[in-house]
């Protein structure tokens, strides 16, 4: 038995209408239909919820409806993808602000080993070896984005501190 099927079931057996369950669970009657008709699945609140006002255990309500047991594993997907392109984008991160405050150790001291060109490529790399490691297309874009947004940031701040150290320099 689905999901709806177990709410709806489970609504007349307590003698509730869609209307009296929509106002305990907070939500339209028509969304309570398009549940029990599995049109749409409730959120984890609602279940909650529905686990509470009928007196039945989350597991009761969601094993056997195989669409449920999806949707929970694919938001759980979501989460453990999250957190790893947050840990890439953590890495590159350091790894681009590294490089530019070695680019700019160099132009002071007037070095020329260019070692932050080196750390500038791992910086770009870093998004496409932890996307490898986790096999995800759509992961691929997004660190790619990230990526790209985030040095556009670091070089807008790096343009103006200097233009604000350069403005301080010449009225101080």
């Amino acid at each position: 038995m689905n999901i709806g099927d177990k709410l709806k079931v489970t609504r007349k057996q307590f003698g509730y209408t869609q209307e009296e369950i929509s106002e305990k669970i907070h939500v339209s009657r028509q969304t309570i239909s398009s549940w029990e008709n599995s049109k749409s699945l409730p959120d984890v609140t609602s279940l909650i919820l529905f686990s509470d006002l009928y007196d039945l255990t989350l597991d009761e309500l969601i094993k056997g409806d195989e669409n449920m047991m999806k949707e929970i594993n694919k938001n759980d997907q979501l989460i453990k993808e999250t957190k790893f392109l947050g840990h890439a984008r953590l890495a590159t991160e350091i790894s681009l602000s590294s490089a530019i405050l070695l680019y700019l150790a160099e132009q002071f001291f007037h070095l020329q080993t260019s070692s932050w060109l080196l750390l500038l490529l791992i910086t770009n790399t870093i998004p496409y070896l932890a996307i490898n490691k986790q096999k995800g297309q759509s992961l691929f874009v997004l660190a790619k984005q990230q990526t790209l947004r985030k040095a556009v940031g670091v070089s807008l701040d790096i343009i103006t501190g200097f233009l604000l150290a350069f403005l301080f320099s010449r009225f101080l």
